[in-house]
């Protein structure tokens, strides 16, 4: 995009922060314009608006059609649009990560969602496989919620392992491809294929997961013994999960 230069340049966004971003959040400000407006000017009496915009943004399931059956189908369709194409500037913001071909999901595939996994990796002290004789820690659960970009709880990760979002969709997967964190003072770096899914909500469709930029997280290097068997320990660890659907 061109932009002037020199003397009187109207170019403000912050330092470090790319003409993507800028044109991103402009656009997110034009499209919240015009659902305004547009709502505003769609019915007789002004405070239906506000109650269909509170309605619209509380976090609950709510009947809204007592105030969007006032609204001419014109204008509710134009609202329609303009939120799907906000939907879409979210998800074409996030950039894919820097990790090696192995962790890469198939081409056919793009992003769904970000979130970061903030919370703790559990371990039990059980027997080695190859030596029963033989004690160690052993991964259990990971126990974390999972934040948006503002640090919204967004849904939780667990057992499994599974991703839970706020709207009761779930997904579960399977490790394919794991490498050592750069700094390798943490859990590895991950790439899963989902393996089952649950509800219709954000995560139903997802095909795979990336776990990277890990932080914390790995085994207590002692205290697993016979005589601590089948005790718990666990460490703090936060990581940015990807999670990928099939491309349209």
């Amino acid at each position: 995009m061109w932009r002037p230069s020199g003397e009187g340049n109207c170019e403000t966004r912050p330092k470090g922060q790319s003409s993507m971003a800028v044109e991103v959040a402009a656009t997110r400000i034009i499209v919240a314009s015009a659902i305004k407006h547009t709502t505003r000017k769609s019915f007789a009496n002004p405070g239906t608006a506000k109650n269909l915009a509170r309605c619209a943004n509380e976090d609950r399931k709510t009947d809204c059609g007592k105030y969007t059956s006032e609204m001419p189908r014109a204008n509710l369709t134009t609202i329609c649009c303009l939120t799907c194409i906000a939907s879409t500037i979210a998800v074409a913001q996030t950039t894919t990560p820097q990790v090696p071909d192995s962790l890469k999901p198939p081409d056919t595939e793009v992003i769904l969602l970000k979130a970061l996994g903030k919370g703790k990796q559990i371990y039990v002290c059980s027997p080695k496989p190859a030596d029963q004789t033989q004690f160690a820690w052993t991964l259990d659960r990971p126990q974390a919620n999972l934040l948006d970009d503002s640090g919204t709880v967004i849904g939780k990760h667990y057992k499994g392992p599974i991703w839970e979002a706020t709207d009761g969709s779930k997904v579960g997967g399977q490790v394919q491809q794991r490498a050592n964190a750069p700094a390798g003072n943490a859990v590895p770096w991950l790439l899963l294929k989902a393996t089952m899914h649950e509800g219709s909500g954000k995560l139903a469709h997802v095909t795979y997961i990336q776990r990277v930029d890990t932080q914390g997280g790995l085994a207590p290097g002692s205290g697993c013994d016979p005589s601590h068997a089948g005790a718990e320990a666990s460490a703090d660890y936060q990581a940015t999960y990807y999670f990928y659907t099939a491309r349209q």
